[in-house]
């Protein structure tokens, strides 16, 4: 496993609106940016210009994606983490809190310690072969998921054989009911157990 200098990693916690960052073990020191077009190019510049081996941020849904293009345009190397390996190193840690601060200390000592590669940012055309491949790829999964079905159905016993008959439909008795769970997920609740 290769150990990076940690005073050369970057941990960025990204937001809806902000990108925090700060470097290496001391990542509380950390500078914040606006997620806008300005200061994402004010964020690439003070990387790039800086001697930084990686920079490393969690996907967050989709927020990252700005940061990331504006990274990789400006060549620095860009790590996407998953959000809950970066959570368990914290804890093994012992961190415990959850603040901004500590979050891209965490996400900068995680990228240092294990074996994180770059982010490749995919071309034009690469995009589209890839959503291509996964257009292809939905009639073979609506196939299987029928294939499934009446594989299903044709495994259940007939009623010669201790099965129920398709007409026969249990209806629930008086003390069963539907009921909304605080989720507001209908669950069924049988009120004799």
């Amino acid at each position: 496993m290769k150990t990076r200098d940690r005073r050369k990693v970057v941990g960025i916690d990204v937001s809806k609106t902000n990108a925090d960052h700060g470097v290496g073990k001391k990542a509380r020191a950390q500078r914040s940016v606006v997620t806008d077009a300005a200061g994402l190019a004010a964020l690439a510049e003070e990387l790039a210009r800086g001697n930084v081996q990686l920079v490393a941020m969690e996907a967050t849904g989709g927020y990252e994606q700005p940061v990331l293009k504006a990274l990789a345009a400006a060549k620095v190397k860009v790590a996407l983490l998953q959000p809950e390996r970066v959570m368990h190193f914290a804890r093994s840690q012992g961190t415990r809190a959850k603040t901004d601060a500590l979050d891209c200390e965490a996400i900068a000592n995680f990228a240092a310690m294990s074996d994180v590669r770059a982010w490749v940012a995919r071309s034009a055309a690469d995009e589209r072969v890839a959503m291509t491949s996964e257009f292809r790829c939905r009639p073979c999964l609506v196939r299987n998921a029928m294939w499934v079905a009446s594989t299903r159905e044709q495994a259940r016993p007939s009623p010669s054989e201790g099965g129920f008959s398709p007409a026969f439909n249990p209806a629930p008795s008086r003390s069963s009911s539907w009921r909304t769970s605080s989720r507001s997920r209908r669950t069924w609740r049988d009120s004799s157990c």
